[in-house]
């Protein structure tokens, strides 16, 4: 994981519990064709894009300031 700089993708040192970005137990919905969504559906859908978009940029931020360090 070192190597490759993909820590912050995991929970633990150990690597055994990664950062879940998907949903797993919900269904995120944010737009429906044709069907009602209501708008608790879609407060769940932004609170969890919200998190999903914050929770990426951290990981990714800080994978890109380890590539950096070790350039240097």
């Amino acid at each position: 994981m070192e190597q490759n700089y993909l820590q912050d993708f995991f929970t633990d040192d150990t690597y055994n519990e990664f950062i879940r970005l998907a949903p797993t137990d919900t269904d995120i919905v944010l737009y429906r064709a044709r069907k009602v969504v209501t708008p608790m559906d879609r407060e769940n859908g932004m609170a969890y894009a919200q998190y999903f978009l914050t929770t990426a940029m951290t990981i990714l931020n800080n994978r890109a300031s380890r590539l950096a360090d070790s350039k240097k």
